[in-house]
């Protein structure tokens, strides 16, 4: 017997009671419900370095899950050249032979343009300035606070709290480099692992 076909609904609004040049207050709220592949699912999470192929916090694959539905809240506020924002997500699984399950993640990131450029707003979404000195281009400092919970019920995949503190800079709209430092405080299954990372990146595109 064919499988049927999978089913999924997806929803998102934004709403930004205050929207002025360099003064923006943003707030979001999305949900999101689909049908899993063959009925398995799995949960994992990076350490906020893309090159990193380990994953610290993980579910395993669940091969009893029906469907997922996850709600998640987002805010932003702009002022002039520094952006706070930040988003809290749930996750919630319903299972056909054992326990359902819940899994929870979120971030607060602030940006500050050093040069004083500010940030702009289109679509509900930010967008990053262009260098006001295209001589020297603009340079940007971050602090980015993550959380994940993967442990739930008899599913160990584990905790992971990481900080990031960063330096980028925009020489053009298409050039810029990034340095970042990353913490990492991971516990699984009763063994932590707390690597330090340091990353750098060049990105160019035409």
């Amino acid at each position: 017997r064919a499988p049927a076909p999978a089913s999924s609904s997806v929803v998102r609004g934004t709403w930004a009671p205050v929207n002025d040049k360099g003064n923006v207050l943003h707030f979001g709220l999305a949900h999101v419900n689909h049908d899993t592949d063959a009925d398995t699912f799995r949960l994992r999470a990076r350490t906020n370095a893309d090159l990193a192929t380990v994953r610290l916090v993980d579910t395993g694959s669940m091969t009893d899950t029906d469907r997922v539905a996850t709600t998640s809240l987002e805010a932003m506020w702009i002022h002039g050249p520094f952006k706070l924002q930040g988003e809290y997500y749930t996750s919630d699984i319903e299972r056909l032979a054992n326990r359902d399950y819940t899994s929870t993640a979120g971030y607060v990131q602030g940006l500050w343009n050093i040069t004083g450029e500010t940030f702009g707003y289109k679509g509900g979404l930010p967008t990053t300035p262009k260098p006001d000195r295209p001589g020297s281009g603009m340079w940007q400092l971050g602090l980015r606070y993550d959380t994940i919970d993967l442990d739930d019920g008899a599913v160990e995949g584990g905790e992971m709290d990481t900080w990031t503190a960063g330096v980028n800079w925009y020489w053009r709209s298409n050039f810029k480099f990034m340095l970042n430092y990353v913490k990492v405080d991971s516990e699984r299954q009763g063994l932590d692992d707390n690597p330090d990372i340091v990353e750098a990146r060049a990105q160019f595109h035409w």
